[in-house]
């Protein structure tokens, strides 16, 4: 898959092809159908997807920037699963959003990238102001030889498939439901720090994490799987996320007791994917009540990382 980046050339390798036009953060079941949309729309060329970073509306309406579901790094790495050929990246910043609509469609679009069609959701909005929107792209489409598709609203469990929606349940904890919307696990990257060695003293040794910042997951304790790059390495995490208020400690934590590896692990860089909610944070009266109630995690999480297919976990 060929990543070109801020292209202000004519690029020989996007001509003649069909791409995916949007934002695509967390690259979720209705991107993928307006990807699917512009693969099917192709006979002969290659298939892509036309994409921006950082979220526009970090230029246009920074108070309304939404926390992303994956860093663009992640986000190529979804695409690259989907057997495209192209991902086409503009930054987006003030003098790419000060472009007028007909100027993005006749110059990037068409001049530049030479594409043949484009599809998008309903809601794509484009060009200054935000003036651009389908319609307007599938006229201005026809004026430049350039097909458009709108694909439709993608509909699960009653409301549309959307990052906002699938930020919301993540809030709520409900990573299973995350999970059908996304067509994966939600998950996270972060580099492991050092803690303080209580699980270790508990008997569940724990890898500690840099919380980043779209880590919006409620607090609980989760059935995970994490990987260690370095390793090659699978396993079976429980996961915890906020305070320990049984050891009195407000700061909101994640760390990660890994099941059947006991390695030194510090300033490894992990992935871990969020597979089941096991149950909210709670206060223990003393500490052979939580380490019956740990054995417990880890026991329901091997079941639940056993369950999971090993594909789902890719990338």
């Amino acid at each position: 898959m060929q990543i070109i980046r801020d292209p202000d050339t004519q690029i020989e390798f996007t001509r003649q092809g069909w791409a995916g036009l949007g934002n695509f953060d967390g690259v979720h079941l209705g991107h993928q159908a307006v990807i699917q949309a512009a693969r099917q729309y192709q006979h002969s060329g290659p298939v892509g997807v036309v994409t921006f970073y950082p979220h526009p509306l970090t230029v246009v309406d920074a108070r309304r920037t939404p926390v992303p579901l994956t860093t663009l790094e992640q986000r190529i790495q979804i695409l690259g699963t989907l057997g495209l050929d192209f991902v086409v990246v503009y930054t987006f910043d003030r003098a790419f959003a000060s472009q007028s609509p007909q100027e993005f469609v006749q110059k990037r679009l068409i001049h530049d990238l030479g594409l043949s069609g484009v599809s998008v959701g309903r809601d794509f909005l484009f060009g200054q102001g935000r003036t651009g929107d389908p319609e307007m792209l599938r006229q201005l489409g026809q004026d430049g030889g350039l097909g458009v598709v709108v694909v439709d609203d993608l509909v699960m469990e009653g409301l549309k498939v959307s990052s906002s929606r699938i930020r919301h349940v993540l809030s709520e904890g409900m990573v299973e439901l995350a999970t059908r919307l996304l067509g994966r696990p939600f998950f996270v990257d972060g580099k492991v720090i050092p803690g303080d060695g209580r699980g270790r003293n508990l008997g569940f040794p724990t890898v500690n994490l840099d919380i980043q910042p779209g880590l919006f997951l409620r607090d609980g304790v989760y059935a995970g799987a994490i990987r260690i790059a370095s390793k090659g390495l699978t396993c079976a995490a429980a996961c915890h996320i906020g305070p320990i208020p049984t050891f009195g400690k407000r700061k909101r934590v994640l760390e990660a007791h890994i099941i059947g590896l006991d390695d030194d692990l510090y300033d490894c860089d992990v992935r871990i994917w969020f597979l089941k909610r096991l149950r909210g944070i709670k206060r223990f009266a003393n500490e052979a009540d939580l380490v019956r109630r740990i054995q417990q995690d880890v026991d329901n999480t091997t079941q639940v990382f056993e369950a999971q297919p090993a594909e789902a976990l890719v990338p």
